[in-house]
């Protein structure tokens, strides 16, 4: 029953996000359980979802989904819907970094503050990877 209230207020949150608290509308836990494929020592910044931050239409990550709590942008070596763990958080990749950090091992996580945004800064850390199997 809990599983479908959950999808519900996701439903609503998706398209009527003004409608509901922030709180409610935050993306779904994500556990870290399954084996960690790679772990890399990796470049983090934060962003927020506007124009000059991103592209045409900063509401849309990369994969095409609505901007949400929990998405990282993610280098392009690292498929859309795999997942990262920075600090004891997990986000999951559905965004890219810009062109000329696609490469390397740089990660920016979307925050709705632009002063939080902000005050994280540029940090290094360790960054736990579990990719997800690309079906061709």
């Amino acid at each position: 029953m809990t599983k479908i209230f959950s999808t519900i207020i996701c439903l609503i949150c998706l398209f009527y996000p003004t409608q509901l608290p922030m709180v409610i509308c935050r993306a779904p836990e994500k556990t870290f359980s399954e084996e960690v494929v790679k772990v890399i020592e990796a470049e983090v910044t934060a962003y927020n979802p506007v124009k000059n931050q991103c592209d045409d239409n900063p509401l849309i990550t990369a994969s095409g989904q609505k901007v949400r709590e929990g998405i990282a942008a993610c280098p392009e070596w690292l498929p859309f819907g795999s997942l990262v763990e920075i600090q004891d958080q997990v986000y999951e990749c559905q965004d890219l970094m810009s062109k000329k950090y696609r490469q390397g091992n740089y990660f920016d996580i979307l925050m709705f503050s632009e002063e939080k945004a902000k005050n994280f800064g540029r940090k290094t850390f360790k960054v736990k990877v579990k990719f997800v199997k690309q079906n061709k």
